[in-house]
């Protein structure tokens, strides 16, 4: 799997927090013509949005790995209704994310963060948009950092990244704080009433079906 741009640009295409939105180059379709000989999984989280269409259409296995719906949370990280569509017309899938300004805008000066309802809104949006087959977790989890470390990194894009807590941290969301409170993903998704096979799906069936595709 390769993720083909990160936020800025590169000599593939566009990221998505760069300024112009030129789509891929001469070099990314070339890229994704031998990814796609070669079975290999075209990532598109951190892509721009014309460089995420143009590989969609181009890409043979298409995910985004960690990206939330942006019509619940609008940062240039998400995914638009037309891009988890055409995705999920391709068998990918979209892992959601839990980093906070992925999940929800939130006032960080009062120290407010999203919560796990949040994070499972984005899984109810995508599972009614397009089916449980097309949604995964993709948290991007950063366990055991240094603050001043990750906050010395973020604080250069805070229009992607956010802002850090009056601790000078960046607090995922209550409930969800780390791997080991993906158990309540499993509980809350029980909660709101989910049949155990799209539990199934979203635990990681669907992203067993995209390596199988990749790794035959």
């Amino acid at each position: 799997m390769v993720q083909i741009t990160y936020n800025e640009k590169n000599s593939i295409g566009d990221g998505c927090g760069e300024r112009t939105n030129t789509g891929l180059s001469n070099l990314g379709m070339e890229l994704i013509e031998r990814m796609n000989e070669l079975d290999m999984i075209v990532d598109l989280s951190h892509v721009g949005d014309r460089t995420t269409d143009e590989a969609i259409d181009a890409g043979k296995i298409v995910v985004c790995s960690h990206s939330n719906a942006r019509s619940l949370c609008k940062n240039v990280r998400n995914k638009t209704d037309d891009q988890i569509k055409a995705l999920a017309k391709k068998n990918g899938i979209i892992g959601v994310v839990a980093h906070p300004s992925f999940v929800k805008w939130t006032n960080t000066e009062k120290d407010e963060l999203p919560t796990l309802d949040d994070l499972l809104d984005h899984i109810d949006y995508i599972v009614k948009f397009v089916g449980s087959e097309h949604v995964g977790f993709g948290f991007d989890f950063v366990e055991n950092i240094i603050p001043e470390q990750q906050t010395q990194d973020l604080l250069t894009r805070p229009e992607i990244w956010g802002r850090p807590t009056s601790k000078g941290t960046y607090d995922y969301p209550v409930g969800i704080s780390g791997i080991s409170d993906a158990i309540n993903v499993t509980k809350g998704l029980i909660a709101r009433g989910y049949a155990d096979g799209d539990i199934l799906n979203i635990l990681g069936r669907n992203w067993i079906r995209v390596l199988k595709r990749s790794l035959k």
